[in-house]
């Protein structure tokens, strides 16, 4: 995914409040800076597996042509995940009060997932983000930690409500949760060489960033767990172990570490987990 947001978190809490407004209202333009396709959607039907839709027509699978996977129920998992990612970085922001930075990742979230993300899951009646995310802006702006606490149960709880609207449409469930993970573990490895300059964290945002994604990731892995285990036990005990070294890399606590692995070597874990997952 495009990152493109170190600039935002001096910008303040007004900006906030008019870009997730404007989110909710007219067109939803893809950023000039990302190289991707104009985002078009269908309003109705599941989501379909194929990338160009028939005889070339647009169709959900023109959604956020990032480079990602092209089945579009990966795709809004990984999106819902990463949302959720975004989410638990200001949270780690919001703990410190460190407010502009939580400024930053719901900017992020607004700016690259949810413009793309709600039209299409309108069309599985699930309506956007927007009283959730208001409510959040609102408690940044009052720099209200207990509102805020509030505001991020009911996105969660949104959120949980746009996974099960699709739900039906990824059969069998556990093998489309693994897919879209591990496309979000990619995108936490982005944000963690992004973060990373001469061996330290030189951009907290980012780092915020890609340990929320790699949580998130991480969360959705763990509900599905069961079924890996009843798949291939072998397997899903590698992919746990595989986990754990991948989480050595965001050390437990919202505090920016001094000491860091090498980008490399956390895009190298990322790929190992993905090998493993091809058992599922």
């Amino acid at each position: 995914m495009k990152r493109s947001r170190k600039m935002w978190t001096g910008i303040g809490v007004v900006t906030l409040s008019q870009a997730i407004s404007s989110a909710t209202q007219g067109a939803h333009p893809v950023p000039e800076s990302s190289g991707a396709a104009p985002y078009t959607h269908r309003t109705a039907g599941p989501p379909r597996a194929d990338a160009a839709g028939e005889a070339g027509k647009p169709s959900g699978e023109t959604y956020l042509r990032d480079g990602g996977p092209s089945d579009t129920r990966v795709r809004l998992s990984r999106d819902l995940i990463l949302l959720h990612g975004y989410a638990l970085a200001a949270d780690a922001s919001v703990t410190v009060g460190d407010w502009a930075a939580a400024t930053a990742h719901i900017l992020a979230s607004t700016e690259e997932l949810r413009t793309k993300l709600e039209p299409y899951m309108k069309g599985q009646g699930v309506r956007p983000f927007a009283p959730e995310m208001a409510r959040l802006t609102t408690a940044i702006e009052r720099k209200d930690a207990a509102l805020y606490a509030q505001a991020r149960v009911d996105l969660d709880a949104h959120m949980a409500r746009a996974g099960a609207a699709i739900k039906k449409f990824q059969v069998p469930y556990h093998r489309f949760i693994l897919r879209a993970a591990i496309e979000a573990l990619k995108a936490a490895s982005s944000a963690y060489d992004a973060a990373v300059s001469d061996g330290r964290i030189a951009d907290a945002v980012e780092y915020r960033d890609s340990r929320g994604f790699a949580r998130a990731a991480g969360q959705a892995i763990v509900s599905i767990r069961g079924d890996l285990d009843r798949v291939d036990a072998a397997a899903a005990l590698r992919i746990d172990q595989q986990l754990a070294a991948l989480g050595a890399t965001w050390p437990a606590g919202v505090a920016v570490p001094v000491r860091v692995m090498s980008a490399a070597d956390v895009a190298a874990l990322v790929s190992d987990i993905e090998v493993t997952a091809r058992a599922f």
